[in-house]
């Protein structure tokens, strides 16, 4: 089951499928690939990660 949490996204370059967008699940398969020292609380003014979107 997947776990809701507060919107996080990247801060750095990492992979475009992860700068773009903010992510709201723990467990979502982009956002967990964010390495811990680039993880940014909120949404940033970013568009929601379409993984997160399918999680619901």
């Amino acid at each position: 089951m997947a776990v809701k949490c507060d919107p996080y996204h990247t801060i750095t370059e990492e992979k475009p499928e992860q700068r773009d967008v903010y992510h709201d699940y723990k467990d979502c398969p982009q956002g967990s690939r964010i390495k811990p020292e680039n993880w940014q609380s909120g949404k940033d003014g970013r568009p929601r990660c379409d993984d997160c979107i399918d999680m619901d």
